[in-house]
């Protein structure tokens, strides 16, 4: 269903649409649509990815309408290369997929205002993690994170997706030993995470890390304080 909506709105003869009111109307409908499908996702506790999609359109669309770029044509354009990624994952070819993620970064950042980019590009990151498990996928991501500032200090949550998804932040909270072990890990590990954190060689990246594991690591050195 989500499918044909979006191929809906894609394949929606514009030109006849000088004024632009039904393509505004076709985006209402998109999002009285995507109400429903949430409550239906909550009621029977789904999690269909092509709703992480339909929502993440819809907050393009709203971001785009907001720097005065929304229009069928960067719409179209944006569709087309999400659809692509996915087809590419899909068929694994994964390279291609990883270019495209490029290009879509690119294009909302060439629109999208200094504001409103970092969120927009946290929550479809953050959505897309949950889509792809790629890695490769998933350290492009990272790497389009760490490289600007502006989205890395409001990314806390999702590093912490990233995170997770190696092993790199314990489980058990109370484990405090753990947690130095796991902070050290992270510029150690031999992993793409690992890596891609080395190679940023980004002192405000250093700072977000710090931030992420500080309260368990002060919460260590408080108990052998206790102990002295």
């Amino acid at each position: 269903m989500v499918i044909c909506i979006i191929n809906g709105i894609q394949n929606f003869n514009y030109k006849t649409d000088q004024n632009g009111e039904l393509f505004y109307q076709m985006i209402i409908f998109l999002k009285k649509i995507s109400n429903n499908l949430i409550q239906f996702n909550i009621e029977f506790n789904l999690y269909l990815n092509q709703l992480y999609t339909l929502l993440i359109l819809i907050k393009v669309q709203e971001t785009l309408e907001k720097n005065g770029k929304s229009n069928p044509e960067n719409i179209n354009e944006y569709i087309n290369n999400v659809k692509d990624q996915f087809e590419k994952i899909a068929s694994n070819d994964e390279n291609i997929a990883i270019q495209n993620l490029q290009v879509e970064y690119n294009f909302l950042r060439e629109r999208i205002n200094n504001k409103h980019f970092p969120e927009l590009i946290n929550e479809i990151f953050s959505s897309r993690f949950i889509q792809i498990k790629k890695k490769n996928y998933r350290g492009k991501m990272l790497e389009l994170i760490i490289n600007d500032n502006n989205i890395l200090l409001k990314s806390h949550i999702l590093l912490c997706y990233f995170f997770l998804s190696y092993n790199l932040i314990p489980l058990d909270e109370n484990n405090t030993q753990k947690c130095i072990e796991s902070f050290t890990s992270v510029y150690t590990k031999q992993t793409e995470i690992g890596r891609i954190i080395n190679q940023s060689k980004n002192e405000i990246l250093d700072e977000v890390l710090l931030y992420l594991f500080e309260t368990k690591i002060n919460s260590y050195f408080y108990e052998i304080k206790k102990k002295i």
